[in-house]
């Protein structure tokens, strides 16, 4: 014995918003990134992946990682520079198993970039 399909819901017409989306604020964005994403950041897209040694590229740029994240307190220098297929990667596996895998203490890179930083300052 089967049981008969189901049917899927009925519209009388499309979903709507009730309010239009806001405008990117460029001007706004371009500061709160400076503010959220500083030097080592700035320094981080400019490095080749500390996991795999990748050159960053107009094509594949490498992505700043924040070693202690924003939220539990850390800050810009806990950056590392990743490229896109070894950030994602980590976010996926998990970081501690991540720098196993591929041999990198990522706060010992990320404390080696900061104090770069500080010595060129």
């Amino acid at each position: 014995m089967s049981l008969p399909r189901r049917q899927g819901l009925k519209r009388s017409g499309p979903i709507g918003r009730r309010k239009p989306l806001k405008p990117i604020n460029r001007a706004r964005a371009k500061k709160r990134k400076a503010a959220n994403f500083g030097a080592q950041a700035a320094l981080c897209r400019t490095l080749p992946c500390c996991a795999c040694g990748l050159e960053p590229t107009d094509e594949t740029p490498t992505h700043p990682h924040h070693v202690r994240s924003r939220a539990a307190g850390g800050g810009d220098a806990s950056c590392v520079p990743l490229c896109h297929a070894e950030h994602v990667e980590g976010h996926q596996i998990g970081w501690k198993t991540f720098e196993k895998r591929k041999g990198v203490d990522l706060q010992a890179v990320a404390d080696e970039l900061a104090q770069r930083l500080r010595d060129e300052a």
